[in-house]
Formats: C-alpha cells, sequence, structure tokens
C-alpha cells in the first residue's frame, strides 16, 4: 500500500512541476520572459507598420496582419515541417506517458498478485484484512 502512495505522490510532484514551470526563472517558459517577449514583438510590429516603404516583401507581409498574425504567421503554422514537429511532440508525450503508465501499472498489479498470492483487491476489502504497514 506504501508503494502505491509513493506512485501517487510521485505523479502528483511530476505534474505539479510542470504546472509550475512558469513559475521558475530558470525554464524558458517563466512568464516574466513570455511578457518581455511580447512586448519586444509588439515594438518590432510598430515599428513595421509605421514604416511606409518595407524593404522586404516578409515586412510587406507581416505589416498587412494583425499583431496575433505577426506573433503566429501563418507561413509558418501552416508548413508541413511545423505539423510534423508538433505530430512528433504530442506522439512522445503522450505515447510515452502512456507506456510508462501501463507499465507501471501493471507491474504493480503483478507484484501485488505476487506477494499477496493470487488474491485481488477487491477479495481483500470485502474480507476487511487491509492491514497498515508503517
Amino acid at each position: 500500500m506504501q508503494t502505491v502512495l509513493e506512485m501517487i505522490a510521485a505523479v502528483l510532484d511530476q505534474a505539479s512541476a510542470v504546472l509550475m514551470f512558469p513559475l521558475d526563472p530558470s525554464n524558458r517558459i517563466y512568464w516574466l520572459y513570455l511578457i518581455s517577449s511580447i512586448f519586444a514583438a509588439f515594438f518590432v510590429y510598430r515599428a513595421i507598420k509605421a514604416k511606409g516603404d518595407h524593404a522586404t516583401d516578409r515586412d510587406a507581409e507581416a505589416a498587412r496582419g494583425t499583431f496575433v498574425n505577426f506573433l503566429f504567421p501563418k507561413s509558418v503554422w501552416s508548413h508541413p515541417s511545423a505539423w510534423l514537429d508538433l505530430k512528433y511532440v504530442f506522439f512522445h508525450k503522450l505515447v510515452s506517458h502512456a507506456a510508462i503508465l501501463a507499465i507501471g501499472g501493471f507491474a504493480l498489479i503483478l507484484g501485488y498478485r505476487l506477494v499477496s498470492g493470487g488474491e485481488t483487491l477487491s477479495d481483500v476489502v470485502a474480507q476487511g484484512n487491509l492491514a497498515t504497514f508503517g
């Protein structure tokens, strides 16, 4: 039972660490870095917008859209390599975490069955033989 609680605590620790990424200054997605980058991008956007004679086609394209379009240009997000990168990220994150969870759950169930002599957890709960480990 203690092992199950330790596993749950480890999962919760990892989840809280991921959710705290924007609050840790050592990470790239620290909230202050994100906000300062958005402000810098806004000043660049305004400078390109204010400049009537655009030096390049890219500047002319950036000046046509809104600030959100400037931050997330369609030419980048519609490119096949961007979608391939997104697929890899989601595939690796989802599949690796699902595989770790499945293997860990299987190992936990197998270990419990080996230690308990083949009894299921529902049988133990029905009998009321829940011993505390301390």
